[in-house]
């Protein structure tokens, strides 16, 4: 989830307009989203349910979201838009701040299990 300074009309959410990387500046690893579900609505935190492909490319990298000091959120103004209309700020790459650590960090503890064989 993202929390915003104001509401952001959910229907406006853009997950493709997302991306993680695994420093803040001159990232070595990121990962594009190529789509996703909002999950939540009109409010200042946006939830969006990641494909499993892109999950699947996050976890495939060894140095990216491995804890939450190599996950670093990154959108572009496409991302979502407040209910006016106005499109949100993007992440400002030379400028660092609490704003851009997650809030809280969940450590993949599932083990991979046989879906065919």
């Amino acid at each position: 989830s993202i929390l915003f300074s104001e509401t952001i009309n959910s229907s406006s959410v853009q997950p493709t307009g997302l991306w993680v990387q695994n420093y803040f500046v001159s990232p070595r690893a990121r990962v594009y989203l190529t789509g996703g579900s909002v999950i939540s609505n009109d409010s200042t935190l946006v939830s969006v349910q990641l494909t499993n492909d892109d999950l699947n490319a996050i976890k495939l990298s060894t140095t990216l979201c491995v804890d939450d000091t190599n996950c670093y959120v990154r959108l572009t103004s496409d991302f979502a838009r407040d209910m006016a209309g106005n499109s949100v700020e993007p992440l400002n790459v030379t400028i660092f701040d609490s704003h851009h650590l997650p809030s809280t960090f969940t450590d993949d503890s599932s083990s991979p299990q046989v879906i065919a064989f």
